[in-house]
């Protein structure tokens, strides 16, 4: 694959996969299901604080990295 190509699919992936991260995150949030359990994650950060109803009052950041890996375009 030409080096463009290899990018493009990179940055489309990255997109992808942040887009669908997030819309499955606020379609559980919408129906008030933690499945990414950010209250017991915020309980274990901060356990001294108790925080009702977690999920309603967070939302989500995204950090991708796609990495691209394959065979070169050299013979054999």
């Amino acid at each position: 694959m030409k080096e463009e190509s290899v990018e493009e699919l990179r940055k489309n992936a990255e997109e992808n996969i942040k887009k669908f991260s997030t819309r499955i995150y606020d379609d559980y949030r919408a129906k008030n299901v933690d499945i990414f359990e950010v209250e017991r994650e915020v309980y274990s950060k901060y356990p001294r604080f108790l925080i009702k109803d977690t999920i309603s009052i967070t939302d989500l950041e995204v950090k991708v990295n796609v990495e691209i890996e394959g065979s070169s375009d050299k013979s054999h």
